[in-house]
């Protein structure tokens, strides 16, 4: 298991930000189509608002300064989660192998973000 951006031959992520506020910013200024292009986005099941709480999100941006303690602490979960697994059926063998690589990542993004020159505080 990797991270979209190290799988994906153009490096993308699997998903992208939409910054809410200036989204709403641009519909008090009566914006007819951002408000169409969001609803659109929205019933092609592409953007995830938050209203469906089975789909409920916790964005991080890397330059948050608390960023690299809560990637280091999800690679932890997935490292508290393979002490109890049970690893002598294969396919959880199999996901555990890949979790570990995914830990891995998580904590080479965690090591990025603790790197950055410009860190702030959550606003």
């Amino acid at each position: 298991m990797k991270l979209d951006q190290n799988a994906r031959e153009d490096k993308r992520p699997k998903y992208a930000l939409v910054e809410m506020r200036k989204v709403d910013a641009l519909k008090a200024a009566k914006r007819d189509s951002v408000k169409k292009l969001m609803l659109k986005l929205h019933n092609l099941g592409v953007l995830n608002d938050g209203s469906n709480p089975d789909e409920a999100a916790f964005v991080l941006k890397l330059k948050d300064k608390f960023a690299p303690f809560a990637l280091h602490g999800y690679a932890k979960g997935i490292s508290e989660w393979l002490k109890q697994a049970d690893l002598s059926v294969p396919e959880t063998k199999k996901l555990a192998d890949e979790l570990i690589e995914f830990a891995r990542e998580i904590n080479e993004l965690a090591k990025t973000a603790r790197a950055l020159p410009k860190t702030k505080f959550p606003d």
